[in-house]
C-alpha cells in the first residue's frame, strides 16, 4: 500500500511545476550565484554595523544613569542613618518632657502625633501639662529653731544681705541660700 502512495506522488507537478521525479531536467540544478562588488559588500557591512550600533546606542546613557542611581542609594543610606540618629534624639527629648508631665495628664497627649509633633504639643500646652516645680524658700541655718533667718537676726534675705553682706556672700557661696 505504501508503494502505491509513492507512485501516486511521482510525476504529479507541485505548485512550482516540478514533478518531483528524479532526473527532471525542467528545474535548474544550480541557481545563478549572485556576485557582489566591493562597494556592495561595504554597504552591507556598514548597514549591519549601524544596526548593531543602534542596539547599544543608549548604553552610555544607561551607564550614567546606573552611576547616578548608585550615588542616590548612597545618599539615601546616609539620610536614613541621620534620620535614625535624629529620631533617637527626639525620643530622648520626648521622654524627658513626658517625665515632667503628671501621669494623669499624659493621656492628654495625642498618640497619633509624630514625636516632633508631640514635643510641640507639650510645649504649646505647657501650662496645662507640665507640673510646676514648687519654689522652695531659701534654707536658713537655724539649728535652734528660732524664728527668722540666720538665728532670728534677719526677717528677710534683703535685710540679711544689706546688714551682713559678708555673711550673705558666704552663705550663698556655701549653698545655704
Amino acid at each position: 500500500m505504501m508503494d502505491t502512495d509513492l507512485n501516486k506522488n511521482q510525476g504529479t507537478p507541485d505548485a512550482k511545476g516540478n514533478s518531483g521525479k528524479d532526473g527532471d531536467d525542467s528545474a535548474p540544478k544550480n541557481p545563478e550565484e549572485k556576485t557582489f562588488t566591493q562597494d556592495e559588500v561595504n554597504q552591507i557591512i556598514q548597514a549591519r554595523l549601524a544596526k548593531e550600533k543602534d542596539k547599544y546606542k543608549d548604553y552610555e546613557s544607561l551607564k550614567s544613569q546606573i552611576a547616578e542611581l548608585e550615588q542616590l542609594k548612597e545618599k539615601s543610606s546616609k539620610l536614613e542613618s541621620e534620620t535614625s540618629n535624629l529620631n533617637s534624639v527626639l525620643q530622648e527629648v520626648y521622654d524627658s518632657l513626658v517625665q515632667s508631665v503628671d501621669e494623669d495628664k499624659r493621656t492628654l497627649i495625642p498618640e497619633q502625633l509624630s514625636l516632633a509633633d508631640k514635643i510641640k504639643y507639650i510645649n504649646s500646652n505647657r501650662a496645662t501639662l507640665l507640673t510646676p516645680q514648687p519654689k522652695t524658700p531659701p534654707k536658713e541655718p537655724n539649728p535652734k529653731g528660732e524664728p527668722g533667718l540666720f538665728g532670728g537676726k534677719y526677717s528677710t534675705l534683703v535685710e540679711f544681705a544689706s546688714k551682713d553682706p559678708k555673711g550673705y556672700y558666704e552663705a550663698r557661696k556655701a549653698g545655704k541660700i
